[in-house]
């Protein structure tokens, strides 16, 4: 069976033999299984106690969407800073005041909308 030598690290993989690290290797080994470990208790903690995150007052989930903000919802919360932002979200689901679907008939369009800049093709 091997002795592990002053200042190196050691693992006994318990059948009779044993891995010999550099120390900085066994360090880092050693931060990166706590790492995980927080992050299984953390992850173990909210599937038990069944955390809710509160944006689920004020979003829903689309199938072909994914997480979408809930049509006509206002509220607020308070930044880091301690700054109050105030949330609207109209009856279409965006951050926004109310917009008629329809334009206008004052109205004219200077790039019709189905031209993209990005298609045109200098001769």
């Amino acid at each position: 069976m091997a002795r592990c030598l002053e200042g190196e690290a050691c693992c006994s993989l318990g059948i009779g033999s044993t891995i010999h690290m550099p120390p900085a290797l066994g360090k880092a080994a050693l931060f990166a299984a706590s790492i995980l470990v927080v992050v299984a208790v953390f992850e173990a903690a909210i599937r038990v106690l069944d955390l809710r995150v509160l944006t689920s007052r004020y979003w829903t989930f689309d199938e072909n969407l994914g997480w979408t903000q809930m049509p006509s919802r206002n509220f607020s919360y308070r930044v880091l800073d301690g700054d109050l932002v105030t949330v609207d979200v109209n009856s279409r689901g965006f951050r926004d005041r109310e917009h008629a679907l329809e334009k206008p008939r004052d109205v004219k369009e200077i790039v019709p909308a189905y031209i993209s800049l990005f298609a045109v093709r200098a001769s």
